[in-house]
């Protein structure tokens, strides 16, 4: 019972440092995963996600005055996409080696106290500082992580997101269990419902201009969509071209922290530019936040960290963060990205 006392006040310490620190993780993961974290969704518990998506405008029309007003039933033509969950852990591990270096005792003689308060007060310090270190480790490899799926990940067996380089990148694949071939052509802009934008140059490396970037946002943007709502991210490098290329133009602003946001952003147009050092190199993404959003359980969110345990057979005590997070697309005809673009230093 004395080391079940000792690992449960250690995980209750660690659990508030956690909760305390999960602002660390969206401070230190890119603006677009910060931004994605406080506009998430935490609205469906099932497994898998489902959620609508609408393919065609509805059936409406004028009326001609012999006419029935509804001369036969409509159907709806909202489809279903679904998405697994993906399950992220990060382990926070304090090893037997770890302790008899710092404390000169074996972990069982350690976990053998009934708490904390008998250590001296010097190991007490000793062991937080610890725990402490661990726990910055794993904040900044969730954080790693979680941000490199999200631009990498094409959800393969359920081992990473199914981010943007399935939803925006692959623009002729399926994507949440719905085909190109499922959808009809938009009459406005000539391409399918389920097709994102994506201008290429043949892996050529092309020089960003104002037509590009102003194509792409009319291509995303809708209606009375605010600069925040549509948003282009891309690495320092293709960040300072575009800073360099758009500076003259009147409807350009630069301003080092948007209060909209929080961090470095700039406004052209309808939309909104972030550096993100993590978004792939030469490609700028362009998206449109109504319709691309992190869906995370209620019941395993970022801050669920599971208690200190002692390990069968191993010379380890450790505790997990389990979290189940999906990046969630109803419409890839308003996402999009500029891929081949050079930067200030191609």
């Amino acid at each position: 019972m004395a080391a079940q006392s000792l690992l449960a006040e250690l995980s209750n310490i660690t659990r508030s440092a956690y909760v305390q620190s999960n602002k660390q993780l969206i401070q230190r993961t890119s603006p677009l995963f910060q931004l994605l974290v406080k506009r998430a969704r935490r609205d469906a518990e099932g497994d898998p996600i489902t959620f609508g998506v609408v393919d065609k405008r509805n059936t409406g029309g004028f009326l001609a005055a012999p006419d029935s007003l509804f001369p036969e039933p409509q159907m709806s033509f909202t489809k279903l996409g679904t998405l697994q969950w993906t399950t992220f852990v990060e382990a926070i591990r304090i090893t037997g080696r770890e302790i008899r270096t710092q404390h000169g005792v074996d972990i069982t003689s350690l976990l053998n106290k009934a708490s904390l308060k008998e250590l001296p007060e010097r190991e007490q310090v000793t062991l937080l500082s610890l725990v402490n270190t661990k726990l910055g480790q794993a904040i900044d490899d969730q954080a790693f992580q979680l941000t490199t799926s999200l631009y990498e990940g094409v959800g393969v067996q359920r081992t990473e997101l199914t981010g943007l380089k399935a939803i925006v990148d692959n623009s002729t694949s399926a994507y949440a269990g719905l085909a190109i071939a499922d959808f009809d052509t938009d009459s406005v802009t000539n391409t399918g419902w389920w097709t994102p934008k994506v201008l290429s140059n043949s892996s050529t490396n092309r020089a960003l201009t104002p037509k590009l970037v102003s194509q792409m946002i009319t291509a995303v943007r809708r209606g009375v969509e605010s600069p925040e709502d549509i948003i282009m991210v891309m690495n320092d490098n293709v960040w300072e071209a575009a800073n360099l290329m758009l500076s003259g133009s009147q409807i350009f602003s630069n301003e080092s922290k948007l209060a909209d946001f929080g961090f470095d952003a700039f406004k052209f147009g309808m939309a909104t530019g972030l550096r993100d050092p993590l978004c792939p190199n030469n490609a700028i993404y362009y998206l449109n936040l109504n319709h691309i959003w992190l869906q995370i359980r209620k019941s395993a969110d970022l801050d669920n960290m599971r208690p200190f345990e002692t390990v069968p057979n191993q010379d380890i005590i450790q505790a997990a963060i389990v979290s189940d997070i999906q990046v969630v697309c109803n419409d890839r005809h308003r996402q999009g990205k500029i891929a081949d673009v050079a930067g200030v230093n191609d």
